[in-house]
C-alpha cells in the first residue's frame, strides 16, 4: 500500500442503488409507462440483478432505463392479453 495510490471514485453502492430503485425509480417508471403497481412487481432480488447484470456504470441513469424498458415490456403484455387475471 506505501506504493500504490488509492483513488476514490465517486458513485452509488449496490445498497443505494437499490433504495433509489425502490424508492423512485420504479413507481416513475410505472406512472410514466400506464400501468398500476397491482399489474407489475418488482421484487428486490429482480432489482439486485438488474442493477448487478444490466447496469454498469455508478449512477442510476442507466438503471432507469433498464427499469423502463421492464415496465414497458410488461404494459404492452398486459394491453394485449385477453385474460389479465394471470397478471395478477
Amino acid at each position: 500500500m506505501d506504493r500504490l495510490e488509492i483513488i476514490e471514485l465517486s458513485g452509488y453502492s449496490l445498497q443505494e442503488k437499490t433504495e433509489i430503485g425502490k424508492k423512485y425509480l420504479i413507481p416513475k417508471m410505472i406512472q410514466e409507462n400506464g400501468i398500476t403497481p397491482e399489474v407489475i412487481a418488482i421484487p428486490e432480488e429482480m432489482l439486485v440483478k438488474v442493477i448487478e447484470e444490466y447496469t454498469m456504470e455508478s449512477g442510476v441513469r442507466n438503471l432507469e432505463r433498464q427499469l423502463g424498458t421492464l415496465c414497458r415490456t410488461v404494459a404492452y403484455h398486459y394491453a394485449i392479453a385477453e385474460d389479465t387475471t394471470k397478471f395478477k
